[in-house]
């Protein structure tokens, strides 16, 4: 397992030369398959957001769908991040995605794949999934 460590804080990427397991693939199928299904439950802004009242219900973003496809629930032990990059395989290249841009003071800056916008999340987790487009 490949980690970054930036500020004392590591992310645990799958090394670019492990394979992906058979239930990584599927999880990433099952979160596509779910966030492009059930759009109005798919939102980036939070890890899940329960939604009472009759007709209405939860929110989860990509790692927030994936931990409770997974584990049948988003919040518990551990970080929900880094759980999620485990459980979906995510590479350093994977998560980061291709975006990187100058930021403020050229500080160089990515679109995180559980940081980014819906649109964004949706594509790159299509190409994840190896759905066609």
């Amino acid at each position: 397992m490949e980690t970054e460590t930036e500020d004392s804080y590591v992310r645990p990427y799958r090394d670019e030369n492990t394979p992906l397991t058979p239930e990584q693939l599927a999880l990433r199928k099952d979160v596509y398959r779910v966030i492009v299904t059930q759009p109005r439950q798919f939102r980036m802004d939070s890890w899940e957001v329960p939604h009472g009242g009759e007709g209405c219900k939860t929110t989860r973003c990509v790692a927030g769908w994936a931990r409770f496809i997974a584990r049948g629930k988003v919040y518990g032990d551990g970080s929900i991040e880094h759980d999620a990059i485990r459980l979906l395989g995510l590479t350093r290249a994977d998560y980061l995605g291709d975006s990187a841009h100058l930021g403020d003071d050229d500080v160089l800056l990515y679109d995180e794949l559980f940081y980014t916008s819906e649109a964004d999340a949706t594509e790159r987790m299509r190409k994840l999934a190896g759905e066609d487009a």
